[in-house]
Formats: structure tokens, C-alpha cells, sequence
């Protein structure tokens, strides 16, 4: 499933359900079978990714053992699907649905929190970080994930690099050493 497309090209309020029927090449019927508008898909979308980027993680996450390593796994995956989904910081969602749907937006954002939750009390567990308070840590990272998304590197080079290259930031957000790039762990 790849970001919708109709988002990058013009503001959400102007997408008709007939466009999304076109660009999914279904009947526009089809579309209003399963959806019965366009703040419902755009939920379903991010609910369905959102869920196939958690169980992703999962599976990445338990083919190793350390939590700083998992932290690191948890900081790339997070990176890469925020790079390939993500609308830019102009689009505030908030203010294109009802308010009756914008009660929904936090549930994709829920998901991931939780992971990440999880996975700095392990950390904090095994000693790899001070204990603190890890609901403080979700915002600072993830605020770090989306400076990075907003403001990538210009140079040519810089942007050639990988995610893990650039895990510093993060690193130095919770207040851990700097580990080696993990190598052979699949995302997805």
C-alpha cells in the first residue's frame, strides 16, 4: 500500500470520492461500498499501515535481544515508514475531518507509542538507559523522526545516506552510546 498519491497533488478537502475511484481503477460505487466517505478511507489507510508497520517491527524486534538494539531497530523502521507515508507538515489532519473522525487520529499513533513504550522499558530494565520517564522520551523522539522527515540534508551525499547513519540524534536524546549500524535485519 503506497501513500495516496491524490494527497501530494491537492488539498484533501478538494478529493472527491470519484478521483480515488478513478486513480484505484474501481467504480466509484465500489469505493462507497467499503468506505462511506473520504475521511473514513483516509483513516482505514492509516489504520492498515499503521498496523503493517507494528507488525513488521515485531518481527524485526525479535530476532534480537538487546534493547538498545531493538531501540535502533524501532528509531529506522520509524524512519523509513515515516519517510514513505508521510504528508508534509503543511497538511494539518486535524483540520481537514469532522471532528466526529479527528477522535480517530490519535489510534495509528496509539499503536506505535506503544511499541516504543515497550521497548524503553527494556531498555530502562536492563540498565542500557537512566531510568526516567519513557512517556517524556515517545514525544522527544518521535518530534526528532519528524525533524528529520521535514528538514533532510541537502547535500547530495548527506541524502544518500541511510537512516542509521543518522541515529546519533536519537542516541543522544535518551542519553545512550552509540552502537554499530545493524546489518541483516529485515524491516519488511
Amino acid at each position: 500500500m503506497r501513500s495516496p498519491a491524490l494527497l501530494a497533488e491537492q488539498p484533501f478537502d478538494s478529493i472527491s470520492m470519484s478521483q480515488i475511484a478513478t486513480r484505484a481503477k474501481v467504480g466509484r460505487t465500489a469505493v462507497y461500498n467499503h468506505f462511506p466517505d473520504k475521511e473514513v478511507l483516509l483513516l482505514e489507510f492509516m489504520r492498515r499501515v499503521t498496523l503493517q508497520f507494528s507488525q513488521r517491527l515485531e518481527e524485526a524486534i525479535a530476532q534480537v535481544n538487546d534493547p538498545l538494539a531493538q531501540l535502533r531497530i524501532y528509531i529506522r523502521a520509524h524512519l523509513e515508514m515515516t519517510t514513505r507515508y508521510h504528508l508534509n507538515s503543511t497538511f494539518n489532519l486535524r483540520t481537514q475531518v469532522s471532528r466526529e473522525n479527528s477522535a480517530h487520529l490519535h489510534d495509528h499513533a496509539t499503536i506505535i507509542s506503544t511499541r516504543l513504550l515497550e521497548i524503553l522499558g527494556r531498555c530502562m530494565e536492563s540498565g542500557a538507559i537512566p531510568k526516567q520517564n519513557p512517556h517524556a522520551l515517545i514525544p522527544l523522539i518521535h518530534s526528532r523522526v519528524w525533524r528529520e522527515i521535514d528538514s533532510p540534508p541537502t547535500h547530495s551525499s548527506a541524502r544518500q545516506r541511510s537512516p542509521p547513519c543518522r541515529l546519533s540524534f536519537f542516541e543522544a536524546s535518551v542519553r545512550i552510546s552509540p552502537l554499530r549500524p545493524l546489518r541483516n535485519v529485515p524491516l519488511g
